[in-house]
C-alpha cells in the first residue's frame, strides 16, 4: 500500500494544530482533518480569551510544559506578526488552604516563580474592581496571562501550511484500519463524498468526538456542557481593563470556582468552571443558553466583583472532554503502535497546547521530546 503521508492528525483545534505544525516543521508529510473549519465555536477551543499561568495548582508536574508554552507563543508571534498573548498578572483566590491557593502557591515555591500572597485589604487596594471576604487570601502571580485562543489556532495552522502540511477542513473521520505497518483513514464530507487517506501514523486531537475516532475510549472520558458569559460592567469601567484587573480564578466553596478575564474589548468574560452538564455525545450538546445558566455566574461575580455583572452582552456554550483523573492524556495507545492520543484536556488544556504538540510530534516521529510527557500517558486508562 502506498503511503500518502506520514502522520494523519484527527481534529485541528488547539493541539491539532499545534501538532500538525509541529510534524511539518520537524519534515513529516502531514494530512490534517476537522469536521468543521478550525477556529470554530463547536468544541473547545474558542471564546475569545483563555488564561495562561505558572503557578499550577493542578499540578507542578505541568511546569516543564507551561514553561515551554510561553516561549513557543512568542515564537509564533514573531513568525506570524500576530498577537496572540495579552500579560495582565493573576489572581488565585480563596481560602488560604483551599486546592486552588495553596496548589499555586505549592507550585511556585516549588520552582521559585514570583508571586505574592495578598490579604483582602491589599486585593482591593491594588485592584479595586475586587472584593474579597475577609477569612480569604490571593496569591498573585505576575507572569499570568490572556491568551487569544481564535488567533493561536490560526497561526499554528498558517505555520503547518508553510511547512507543506494538507489541511482539510469539514471532513469526519469515519474509521480507520491497520494495513501492515501503516494505516487506512475513511473521511467524508458534508456533501457524501468520501476519500481514504494511507498514512504511517494517526494522531488523534478530536476533543470530545474522540470517541467517534477511537471506539476503545468511548466512555473513558466526559463531555461537560460550560457556559461563558460577557459582561458590560456597571460599575466604573476603568476597574475591569487589563491594566486594573487580572484574570483570576476564585474558589468560592470547596471544588467550585469562578474564573474571569478583564474586558480586552469585547467586555469582561466570567464563567463558572467545571459547573455544567453532561452530555452523552457532542452533537447533541444544548447549546442554547438559558437564564438559570447566566443568573448562577452573576451570582457569584455580585459576591466577588460588585458592579462587574451589569448588562449581559452575550453568552456562549463550549465543550470540557475530561479524563478520569482531570488529566492530560497524552501519548501512543497501549496495545495500538501508530495510534496517538492528544486530548482530554479537562478544561485546562489550552495553554500548553503548543508545547504538547512540539513534544507530542516530537515523539510520533521518533524523537526525544523537549518535554517528557510520561506523566501523562494513555497507559494510566487502563484501555
Amino acid at each position: 500500500m502506498r503511503v500518502t503521508a506520514d502522520v494523519v492528525v484527527v481534529g485541528l483545534g488547539a493541539q491539532g494544530s499545534a501538532l500538525a505544525q509541529h510534524l511539518a516543521q520537524a519534515g513529516a508529510s502531514v494530512i490534517g482533518v476537522d469536521r468543521f473549519e478550525p477556529p470554530h465555536d463547536m468544541g473547545s477551543s474558542h471564546g475569545e480569551t483563555r488564561i495562561t499561568r505558572k503557578a499550577y495548582w493542578e499540578g507542578s508536574w505541568y511546569l516543564p510544559l507551561l514553561e515551554r508554552s510561553y516561549e513557543l507563543w512568542d515564537d509564533l508571534e514573531r513568525a506570524t506578526g500576530q498577537r496572540l498573548r495579552l500579560p495582565t498578572g493573576g489572581l488565585m483566590l480563596g481560602p488560604e488552604a483551599s486546592d486552588l491557593v495553596e496548589g499555586a502557591r505549592r507550585t511556585a515555591e516549588a520552582y521559585d516563580l514570583p508571586h505574592e500572597l495578598l490579604s483582602p485589604e491589599e486585593v482591593v487596594k491594588r485592584f479595586p474592581a475586587f472584593r474579597l471576604p475577609s477569612d480569604q487570601v490571593a496569591l498573585l502571580e505576575p507572569q499570568a496571562a490572556v491568551l487569544f485562543p481564535e488567533a493561536c489556532i490560526s497561526a499554528q495552522l498558517e505555520m503547518a501550511r508553510r511547512a507543506g502540511a494538507d489541511l482539510q477542513f469539514g471532513r469526519a473521520v469515519t474509521g480507520w484500519r491497520r494495513m501492515g505497518a501503516a494505516f487506512e483513514v475513511a473521511t467524508s464530507g458534508p456533501d457524501g463524498s468520501s476519500a481514504t487517506l494511507s498514512c504511517g501514523a494517526i494522531a488523534v486531537a478530536s476533543g470530545s468526538w474522540i470517541g467517534e475516532v477511537l471506539p476503545d475510549l468511548r466512555g473513558r472520558f466526559r463531555v461537560e456542557r460550560q457556559v461563558s458569559t460577557w459582561w458590560e460592567a456597571a460599575g466604573p469601567a476603568d476597574r475591569y481593563l487589563p491594566d486594573a484587573q487580572p484574570i483570576y480564578m476564585w474558589e468560592y466553596a470547596p471544588g467550585h470556582q469562578l474564573y474571569g478575564f478583564p474586558d480586552v474589548g469585547t467586555g469582561g468574560k466570567h464563567g463558572l468552571h467545571h459547573n455544567g452538564a453532561e452530555t452523552d455525545h457532542p452533537d447533541r450538546v444544548n447549546r442554547e443558553v438559558a437564564e438559570v445558566d447566566v443568573q448562577a455566574v452573576r451570582e457569584r461575580m455580585d459576591d466577588l466583583l460588585p458592579g462587574a455583572a451589569g448588562t449581559l452582552r452575550t453568552a456562549r456554550v463550549c465543550l470540557y472532554t475530561n479524563s478520569p483523573d482531570g488529566h492530560y492524556v497524552l501519548g501512543e495507545l497501549p496495545g495500538e503502535p501508530g495510534i496517538w492520543v492528544s486530548s482530554a484536556c479537562s478544561g485546562h488544556g489550552f495553554k500548553a497546547a503548543n508545547a504538547i504538540g512540539e513534544s507530542l510530534a516530537a515523539s510520533v516521529l521518533g524523537h526525544d521530546p523537549p518535554v517528557d510527557l510520561a506523566p501523562f500517558s494513555p497507559s494510566r486508562l487502563e484501555v
